[in-house]
């Protein structure tokens, strides 16, 4: 049996981000107290997560909780620059402050370990110092410098000076404890030359007053990414609108730190390009797998002279995002603008390209595999196809034939659906994949372009037709290039005949598409014998559905510079192709398309009024497919049909029914009826023949009461066999009753023949399992529930308030009312069921 572990690894492997799964898992692994286990959970989780900065600190803790310190220093050589989190360079400096902390040391050795310590704080400084959270790291560093021992006034006045820079540094940035710190400044200014001190202080005040101003206007846009941070686990964007609002807050807060909001001068831009940089660090560290910061981040390097920084932050990103192509693109582009050989950029789209292949293989693999997960789940294989044995069928000792190709049926359902939906999600990301792929050539063929000329775009163009995964817009970019770079029409039609060969005009949904540039190249170049040529052979080729683009380009260019006989011709050579669209709100589009020319459009729009048009036809789809929800939302909801399977009654053990006499009081004596417990007459039957109560001796009993139905049905009803002789399947009456409910039937000025039938005396039990609403005014039911009224009634004392008659005409004292309450008591009552049947309620009314 798989342990939840083995449960939780497998629902990794079909979604590797799935965060839920990865802290369940590494809980687990924890739990078990196996070292090597929970090592390997932690390598794992910040494999998939390398900026989660409290595994980090977790997985630290844990090997110097085992005195691994050898594995303590090398993650935290993994880490720290890779994850500006406050709290894990505490747990850093905490470490080195504590391994080498002068009191474990002899003497001679002491000054060595406060070094190793100090530069241990300017080490952490240099890199978090900018957070506003990083204040109590700045007050450890000031107070390990007070703690200095010195010997000597030089020593003393080096002390000084250090710890004077040290408050300086810290209070022109943003920080918390801001004011504090200005406080601990004044003091120890103070305390030393109150003549410099005010001269210091006065200096220092702009700054600190501007940082001060600063530190609220930063905590209005740091303070909600806060709070998503904490629950946030940096993966894939989905573009949820919880994800877009983090983006955008971290765009508002780069945005401010941009605006120089501490007022640095030209000559202190190194400092502003620090904080922005910085702020950049943070957001990666969330939206690690977002090209966009990326990208913002390199070009904000490279506008301000850093290229070589935007090129390693590019590389970076490449690294977590292999295949994205605007990080590959800008990389290529800013080599290019440095002037870099093309064999130097040629491995960057080589790279992008090889990986988009192997995508389009990985997408394959990985949907075969959802779709054998889908069907193992639902119980369909091979061979529960062959056997019709699936999850869900019934479990029986023999199939008869008619049941085993119902379940087989069912299976095949199941197995379409799932296919269906496994292709659509394949082909959909594919496709996508193919764009990609697709594009990556065309910026290839490009650089190329630029870098060696049409010869070497050439070459990347033939690499490109020799990919099966390519789509057509490879053929257009080329023959575009080939006829504004080379300035030769043939060349780019040749390629553009090219692409067609390459293309099945009937099959391809996006032929149409192409076909369309290739109708703007030859208008383009005047190649009016040629665009004929091509709006024939695509027409005859194409199915209508998808050729009306083609229609619309060929009329506009007859339209302008074509015969009025020939545009007039192809017109209505279109309106035949679409018969549909007669009278339609597309057939007054092509009114107003044909009087249109750039942006004027005075016949549609003010004449026609094709705006207001399609807001009222698309209000009315809306409406449409609301409604269209609504009833599909019904229809899910009610409960489906049951299997029309044989009951096979003879394998079960069953009362008989042929004795089984129902009691019915006779209303006018008190006396039991013929057959009831304690009756003295002998055993009813039913006479199928006549319909007519019979006893044993011959005798005619008096028939159940008689209903007025149309003749039609009296007919069906003579027609049905006796109950006892029915072995077929159990009609679920409830859903035929609904189904007859909601059948539509077409009415007729002449009503249906109404004629008398005699209800049957008794039924032998119910037979069909249906809910007895609709049976019992079929089985003497109703006429059993006014005998008992009847007798209720002739019992019951009569007296004032009783709601009965009297001599006087009506009862008094609101006796109706408490009669009344007893109907209803014995509606409640009838059948079991709350509130009588409704054929009860329309045989009393």
């Amino acid at each position: 049996m798989a342990t939840k572990k083995d449960k939780l690894l497998a629902k990794l492997k079909a979604n590797e981000w799935d965060t839920d799964s990865w802290s369940a898992y590494l809980l687990e692994c924890t739990k078990t107290n196996d070292v090597d286990t929970t090592r390997e959970a932690y390598e794992e989780i910040l494999k998939q997560f390398p900026t989660l900065a409290r595994q980090w600190i977790n997985y630290i803790e844990f090997e110097q909780k085992n005195k691994a310190y050898d594995k303590v220093e090398a993650l935290f050589g993994r880490c720290l620059l890779y994850v500006p989190s406050i709290d894990l360079w505490k747990c850093y400096l905490n470490y080195i402050r504590k391994t080498h902390s002068p009191a474990n040391f002899p003497p001679e050795r002491k000054a060595e370990a406060r070094a190793t310590i100090n530069k241990a704080f300017e080490f952490v400084l240099n890199h978090i110092g900018l957070d506003k959270d990083s204040a109590s790291i700045w007050i450890d560093y000031i107070q390990f410098i007070r703690a200095k021992e010195t010997t000597t006034p030089y020593e003393e006045q080096r002390k000084m000076d250090e710890l004077r820079r040290v408050y300086q540094r810290a209070l022109v940035i943003p920080l918390n404890n801001i004011e504090q710190l200005w406080k601990d400044y004044d003091n120890y200014e103070m305390s030393l030359n109150k003549q410099l001190a005010k001269k210091l202080l006065a200096e220092r005040s702009p700054a600190y007053m501007t940082a001060r101003t600063a530190l609220r206007e930063m905590k209005n846009l740091i303070e909600p990414i806060e709070k998503a941070q904490k629950i946030w686990m940096p993966k894939p964007p989905s573009w949820s609108e919880k994800e877009c609002s983090v983006l955008a807050m971290w765009k508002r807060y780069i945005a401010w730190e941009k605006s120089n909001p501490l007022q640095f001068e030209e000559k202190e831009k190194p400092s502003l390009i620090a904080r922005v940089v910085y702020a950049y660090r943070l957001a990666l560290a969330m939206l690690r797998q977002y090209p966009e910061v990326w990208y913002d981040a390199a070009a904000y390097l490279s506008e301000n002279g850093k290229v070589d920084d935007a090129v390693a932050m590019l590389k970076t990103g490449i690294e977590i995002l292999p295949r994205s192509l605007l990080l590959n693109f800008s990389l290529a582009e800013i080599e290019e603008s440095r002037k870099k050989d093309f064999n130097d950029i040629k491995p960057i789209f080589d790279i992008l390209i090889s990986g988009l292949e192997h995508q389009i293989i990985d997408i394959t693999a990985k949907y075969d595999s959802q779709r054998d997960r889908y069907m193992n789940a639902k119980g369909v294989s091979n061979d529960s196809l062959e056997h019709g044995e699936g999850s869900g069928a019934a479990v029986e000792e023999e199939w008869d034939g008619e049941a085993r190709e119902l379940e087989r049926g069912k299976l095949r359902v199941i197995e379409k659906e799932i296919e269906e939906k496994v292709e659509e999600h394949r082909k959909r990301d594919i496709d996508a994949t193919r764009k990609a792929l697709t594009l990556a050539w065309i910026v290839y063929m490009r650089t190329a372009r630029r870098t060696q000329g049409v010869k070497g775009a050439r070459e990347i163009f033939k690499n490109a037709r020799k990919s099966p995964n390519c789509t057509y817009h490879i053929f257009v970019a080329s023959a575009l290039m080939e006829y504004h770079c080379s300035k030769d029409s043939k060349v780019a039609g040749k390629l553009f005949e090219l692409g067609m060969k390459s293309l099945d005009l009937a099959e391809d949904k996006h032929a149409h598409h192409y076909v369309g540039h290739y109708l703007d190249f030859l208008v383009g170049i005047n190649d009016e014998n040629n665009a004929r040529a091509l709006f024939e052979r695509a027409l005859s080729a194409m199915p209508a559905a998808r050729s009306r683009q083609i229609w619309t380009k060929f009329l506009e260019f007859e339209n302008q510079y074509g015969d009025l006989t020939t545009f007039l011709k192809n017109e209505k050579r279109r309106k035949e192709a679409y018969p549909e669209e007669l009278g339609t709100i597309n057939e007054v589009n092509d009114v107003g398309e044909r009087w249109r020319y750039l942006d004027i459009s005075n016949v549609g729009d003010i004449e026609l009024g094709l705006a207001d048009q399609r807001r009222t036809k698309a209000a009315s789809s809306t409406a449409q497919r609301s409604d269209e929800r609504r009833k599909s939302t019904s229809d899910s909801s009610r409960v489906k049909y049951q299997n029309l399977d044989p009951v096979h009654a003879e394998r079960y053990p069953r009362p008989d029914l042929s004795k089984w006499i129902s009691f019915q009081p006779d209303a006018e004596t008190g006396t039991r009826r013929a057959g009831s417990p304690g009756a003295k007459n002998p055993t009813q039957y039913v006479d199928s023949s006549s319909r007519s109560v019979t006893q044993a001796g011959g005798q005619q009993q008096k028939p159940g009461p008689t209903v007025l139905v149309p003749e039609a049905l009296a007919r069906f009803f003579a027609s049905l066999p006796q109950p006892n002789t029915y072995n077929g399947p159990i009609i679920p009456v409830n859903e035929v009753m609904e189904v007859l409910r909601q059948t539509q039937i077409p009415l007729t000025n002449v009503g249906p023949a109404i004629v008398p039938i005699a209800l049957q005396a008794e039924q032998h039990g119910d037979r069909f399992g249906g809910d007895r609403s609709y049976d019992d005014p079929y089985r003497g039911g109703i006429d059993r529930d006014r005998e008992r009224e009847r007798e209720r009634d002739r019992r019951a004392p009569r007296g004032k308030g009783d709601g009965r008659p009297g001599p006087g005409g009506a009862g008094r004292g609101g006796g109706a009312g408490k009669r009344k309450g007893r109907r209803d008591s014995d509606e409640e009552d009838y059948g079991g069921h709350r509130g009588a049947p409704q054929g009860f309620k329309r045989y009393r009314e």
